[in-house]
């Protein structure tokens, strides 16, 4: 590989981690207001059409 192909490589892959980051901020974001509306309606579980939602603790935090 050339210094200019590394150089394209490196670049696309601070591109893809800043995308990458925006993303997890709106994931996190998502599931924090899902989190939020069924606390507010003391709901363990939850339909959404196909979806099923459950409260779970998140033991990796």
């Amino acid at each position: 590989m050339t210094e200019r192909m590394i150089s394209r490589r490196i670049r696309k892959l601070k591109e893809l981690g800043a995308q990458k980051a925006m993303l997890d901020s709106q994931i996190d974001s998502l599931k924090c207001e899902i989190k939020a509306d069924m606390v507010s309606k003391g709901l363990e579980e939850q339909q959404a059409g196909n979806h099923i939602i459950r409260l779970t603790s998140d033991l990796h935090r």
